[in-house]
């Protein structure tokens, strides 16, 4: 707020809503059709720990596919007022100091991170879902409970992933400030982090971001459920009006 007034709140918004968007379809577009294939495949039902491998697998490609997207949302948000005018201009200083590459600096970092935590955020979820079907004994779930078990998956999911997080997002601001010297690769920020602040400095600001990501990943779930059942039922819709013609 300081640097760039109320705006800079938004910094990089653009960029990251472009990432956000396609990333998640394509999470959800793979992740029932690698299940369902799983199923065919293995003869029987996934349990909560094979969901959370697919979950990892499928999130990981999301995160590698946008991860040109995120990592100039990222600059745009840290970098000085006026140096980029927007997001191509971002695309084309990194193409041009670095190459295409240069698009893709940092990812390891990221991987690290986006493995564990789409792992646990759809794990947590089937786990969520399929313990309130086997207390219960009802599969019709409601909205409202597949909006809470949303939440609760952002919040393992957030909790589980956050130490490495915080450790990327410090070598990505490194990266676009110019201070390669403070840290030379992982091993050093971690080292320089524990050092600095101890065991807590790698949970430091896990309550804004818990308070960001849980809502926000109960609500896409609900979209992505609500979504789905919509198209499954006009898809019967559709089925029956054949039949009826027929």
């Amino acid at each position: 707020v300081t640097r760039k007034g109320m705006q800079g709140l938004w910094a990089g918004n653009v960029a990251n809503c472009a990432r956000c968007g396609p990333n998640k379809a394509i999470q959800f577009f793979m992740y029932q059709p690698v299940i369902t294939a799983c199923v065919h495949a293995t003869g029987g039902e996934m349990n909560s720990a094979q969901l959370a491998i697919i979950g990892a697998v499928v999130g990981a490609i999301g995160t590698a596919t946008m991860y040109p997207l995120d990592l100039l949302s990222w600059r745009q948000a840290v970098a000085r007022p006026g140096t980029y005018k927007n997001a191509f201009h971002a695309v084309s200083c990194a193409v041009r100091k670095g190459g295409l590459l240069e698009l893709y600096r940092g990812i390891g970092p990221t991987m690290l991170m986006a493995i564990p935590y789409y792992g646990a955020q759809f794990g947590a979820f089937e786990f969520a879902r399929t313990e309130y079907i086997r207390c219960t004994g009802n599969t019709e779930i409601s909205n409202m409970h597949t909006m809470l078990f949303g939440c609760f998956s952002g919040a393992a999911a957030s909790t589980i992933s956050h130490p490495v997080e915080l450790v990327c997002r410090q070598l990505q601001v490194q990266m676009e400030t110019g201070s390669s010297d403070k840290f030379k690769n992982m091993s050093s920020c971690i080292k320089h982090m524990y050092k600095t602040g101890g065991i807590r400095a790698f949970s430091r600001g896990l309550l804004l971001n818990n308070s960001r990501l849980i809502p926000a990943t109960g609500i896409q779930f609900l979209i992505y459920e609500l979504c789905q059942n919509a198209m499954i039922s006009a898809a019967k819709s559709k089925k029956e009006a054949v039949k009826e013609y027929a």
